[in-house]
């Protein structure tokens, strides 16, 4: 009950004690071999892709000759390390070394070296004054004139005798093909669509021509005594009148052409309606 009252005591700092630090942290996997998953560090001058280690591997994979990634590509090689050795510098490369002599084997099994031939003493003298009999000008004439002459080369093509001369091209039996196979298409669409109406017309035959012809007459000869009928009326005063004369005409004048179309040769008759 004391310690959760007020107290005069609580007026006095106390004394800070740091808590405890935990220890670091370690992790078991070695993170300077290998970047981490999806890395793009070090592989920007490489042959890998943009990115490596997207598997998660622990361990570096086996890529072959070429690098995984490039030492120092990061952040740099070490400072100091590019720094010129001071005692090196007149000494002569390893690399450049005095390129060995050619060796050739000769009879007997023994090798010498391959020299230039020796320079001439002071002692030997040279072969001087020869001189030839032979008199050029006179041996270049006799070659010209018995030398045959040459045939001169004749480079035109010879077009008549290639292999395929005289003979239709790939290419245009291809294109008169697919033409031939065209024109059959169309033909047997044309066949169809004839025995499609072979099928559907029909010619009209003499008697059923003539039947025709005597009903149409009948029903003219009809229509017509009735309009003979109202001929003599000169006053159309009602509508009715005038509508029936105009009816009758135009009944006339189409029983007058459908007989015209029936004295024709030939007519066809749709069998479907």
């Amino acid at each position: 009950m004391l310690a959760e009252e007020e107290s005069i005591y609580n007026l006095i700092p106390k004394e800070y004690v740091a808590p405890p630090k935990p220890a670091m942290h370690r992790s078991r996997f070695n993170g300077s071999t290998l970047p981490p998953t999806g890395s793009t560090f070090g592989t920007h001058t490489t042959s890998k892709p943009g990115i490596c280690n997207l598997g998660g591997d622990y361990e570096e994979p086996a890529g072959g000759a070429h690098e995984f990634r490039k030492p120092g590509a990061t952040f740099g090689v070490p400072k100091g390390s590019l720094k010129p050795n001071s005692s090196t510098f007149l000494r002569k490369s390893p690399s450049q070394t005095s390129p060995q002599r050619e060796t050739i084997r000769s009879d007997g099994g023994r090798i010498k070296e391959q020299r230039k031939p020796a320079v001439p003493t002071k002692d030997e003298k040279p072969l001087m004054g020869l001189a030839t009999s032979k008199n050029f000008v006179t041996s270049n004439a006799f070659e010209n004139i018995l030398t045959a002459a040459k045939k001169p080369v004749d480079n035109t093509k010879q077009f008549t005798k290639k292999v395929d001369y005289g003979r239709t091209p790939e290419y245009l039996q291809k294109i008169k093909a697919d033409i031939n196979d065209e024109y059959e298409f169309i033909r047997k669409m044309q066949e169809a669509e004839e025995e499609q109406k072979r099928s559907t017309v029909r010619v009209l035959t003499d008697e059923e021509r003539d039947a025709l012809l005597q009903g149409l007459k009948a029903q003219w000869e009809k229509i017509n005594s009735q309009y003979q009928l109202i001929t003599h009326v000169v006053t159309l005063d009602t509508i009715g009148k005038v509508r029936r004369k105009e009816q009758y005409e135009q009944t006339l004048a189409q029983i007058e052409k459908d007989i015209e179309r029936i004295n024709k040769k030939y007519i066809f008759v749709d069998t479907t309606q």
